[in-house]
């Protein structure tokens, strides 16, 4: 992969978008957001995890919920008596009990939240049926965040526009909630950024223009957290791709409202991507995608064509996947 230099991003519709990293600028001839096709294209974390990335990651949530339960017994509390002589702690009991209860609600959820349709619906059902029992639990709420704008996806495709905006609302509280009470989470911030950019979609520039240095700056540090995440690297080579879209005239306007527009490359953008399928090579379909379009904008066809071949290869499984294989399909008859 290490001669792969470039990626591109085809777009639906012609809407000029400006990114500024430090500034955190997006303005656009529509006042279109980035976190907007990211939203369209996407669906990102509906895809970010495969069967053994959940087990992993449920793992890792055993051990920081540790610090969730307070496990020590307490003088005074009613002590369990069993055959062989052992005793525990009614209260230890009791918590033991609940974090078994968490544990396998977590774990079937993070497998349901990258599935079908159906199932994301399904995850998110599991996850309100206990969110009043959860609410000073982080691990709890970034999932909610996740699975809600799962919905919001959902309700996106079947045209229900006011709703889905009261999702990405209520994903973006959830995850804010998470964020107040843990801040060494990469997940939690993956999701923070991920949700003031797609609540950017709905709000003014000066909010957009908040927005997106928000996103920005919880990727980066999530990143910092978490090196070998792959949908952060697919993230951050999204964003670059977005600057680097940015023509001339576009670039001198976003500088006269906002101040200096920094730049980036093709080849910084594409590293992200290379980085993302290095670190995940069971094969996802849309990060194959932004590859093969890389190279189609660096003229370079031939490795384009071969990266579609892969990701047409790659099976249809989620919604976003369906979108994904359209536009492979339409690159392909292309640039064949």
């Amino acid at each position: 992969m290490s001669g792969h230099k470039s990626f591109t991003l085809s777009v639906s519709s012609k809407v000029a978008v400006a990114a500024a990293l430090g500034a955190g600028v997006v303005v656009g001839a529509g006042t279109a957001y980035l976190l907007t096709r990211i939203s369209e294209h996407t669906r990102l974390t509906q895809q970010i995890s495969s069967l053994h990335a959940t087990i992993l990651e449920v793992k890792k949530d055993i051990a920081s919920l540790e610090t969730v339960f307070d496990l020590s017994p307490e003088n005074g509390k009613e002590t369990i008596t069993y055959g062989d002589g052992s005793s525990e702690n009614g209260q230890l009991a009791s918590l033991s009990v609940e974090k078994s209860h968490i544990f396998h609600l977590f774990e079937q959820v993070d497998m349901l939240s990258d599935g079908t349709g159906d199932e994301q619906r399904q995850a998110f059902n599991l996850l309100k049926c206990e969110e009043l029992k959860y609410t000073k639990n982080a691990e709890f709420l970034w999932r909610l965040a996740k699975s809600t704008k799962n919905m919001a996806a959902i309700e996106e495709k079947l045209g229900n526009e006011k709703v889905k905006e009261s999702l990405i609302f209520d994903a973006y509280r959830h995850a804010a909630q998470a964020l107040d009470l843990d801040k060494n989470n990469a997940e939690i911030h993956k999701w923070y950024a991920i949700l003031a950019g797609a609540r950017g979609e709905f709000l003014g520039i000066t909010e957009r223009v908040k927005s997106g240095n928000i996103f920005k700056k919880h990727i980066d540090h999530a990143l910092e957290l978490k090196p070998k995440d792959s949908t952060l690297h697919h993230l951050l080579g999204r964003f670059c791709f977005e600057v680097s879209q940015l023509s001339w005239l576009e670039r001198r306007a976003a500088t006269t409202l906002f101040g200096e527009v920094p730049s980036a490359t093709y080849e910084e953008a594409l590293l992200h991507f290379l980085a993302a399928e290095e670190l995940r090579p069971s094969g996802w379909k849309e990060n194959l995608l932004f590859i093969a379009k890389c190279h189609i904008q660096m003229n370079n066809y031939s490795a384009a064509s071969n990266w579609l071949e892969r990701a047409s290869r790659v099976l249809v499984v989620t919604p976003e996947d369906e979108i994904v294989q359209k536009e492979v399909c339409e690159l392909q008859q292309k640039y064949a």
